[in-house]
Formats: C-alpha cells, structure tokens, sequence
C-alpha cells in the first residue's frame, strides 16, 4: 500500500516524510534517513498531505449496492 507524505512548514523549516501519526494537534513523519520527527500543529505550522489512494476512497463512496455487485462479479471473471 503506497504510504501517505506530508511536507510541513513551520517557523524552524521545512520537513517532509512519511507520515506515521496524524491528528489535529500533531503530526510524525519519518523521513527518508529514518528519523521520526513530531510537529505540533498550530496556527504557524502548514501540513500539506500526499495520499495516492485519496481519489479511489472517494470514488467507493459513491458506488452502490449494485455497482459494488458488478465489480464484484467481473472480478470473479479474471480468475
């Protein structure tokens, strides 16, 4: 599964990684030398978010019950 990023930029820079924990008061990434980094959200501090698979989670949202059937019977077909 493609992990989420995130780019925050505060008043002691600018990190970017992989974020491990994200909630409205603080958020940890660890970046590409391994090093978990924890930054506290404020209103100086900007969280820029890179999910790949935010636009298929919406798009489930909008499938019905029979549209959810279809996909899963031509899935059965690609076995």
């Amino acid at each position: 599964m493609p992990a989420i990023t995130a780019t925050v930029k505060g008043p002691a820079g600018t990190v970017t990684g992989r974020a491990v924990q994200i909630s409205d008061f603080r958020i940890t990434l660890v970046d590409e030398s391994g090093k978990t980094i924890k930054v506290d959200r404020g209103q100086d501090v900007e969280v820029h978010l890179h999910d790949p698979l935010a636009a298929h989670e919406e798009m489930l949202l909008t499938l019905a019950n029979d549209d959810m059937h279809n996909v899963t019977a031509f899935l059965e077909t690609q076995k």
